[in-house]
């Protein structure tokens, strides 16, 4: 007995040059106003948006198409500032004997607060909002790209 997986038709249109190089700018441009915001404003994003990111991000590929994954989307404000006050303690645990440059991952307790199964192990926490208004953030520079490609 064979077990070949069933196959469907691909449906995709492969754009001119100047399509994909129009559609990489722009996302490129978009990435790079891109910033990280601590102070956020109370307006709710709308949770069809949320759950549209979510079902991108959930389409991804994965290994022998496991998807090893879920997203536990937090609304409760009460539930969202013992998260904070959580990640900010083990921020602070983390940073304050050591001299690395990453956020500690996984964050211990986020599978704890969120009363999720032992075999799941939290990966990312991504906060999503609006910034406040006159929300400011550091004047940062990123690398070039001749500082971060290797081409071979």
């Amino acid at each position: 007995m064979s077990s070949r997986a069933v196959t469907v038709p691909l449906h995709y249109r492969r754009p001119d040059e100047a399509t994909m190089l129009e559609r990489a700018a722009a996302v490129r441009a978009r990435c790079a106003r891109r910033r990280t915001v601590r102070h956020f404003s109370a307006d709710p994003v709308p949770p069809g948006a949320v759950r549209d990111c979510i079902a991108a991000a959930a389409s991804a590929p994965s290994g022998a198409n496991k998807q090893p994954w879920t997203f536990v989307l937090v609304t409760d404000s009460a539930l969202k500032r013992e998260i904070r006050l959580a990640a900010e303690a083990e921020e602070r645990a983390f940073y304050g004997g050591r001299a690395l440059t990453h956020t500690p991952s996984p964050m211990n307790s986020l599978a704890r607060i969120l009363r999720r199964p032992d075999h799941e192990r939290p990966f990312l926490l991504i906060p999503i909002g609006y910034p406040v208004d006159n929300c400011r953030v550091p004047d940062i520079t990123r690398k070039s790209l001749q500082d971060v490609l290797v081409e071979r």
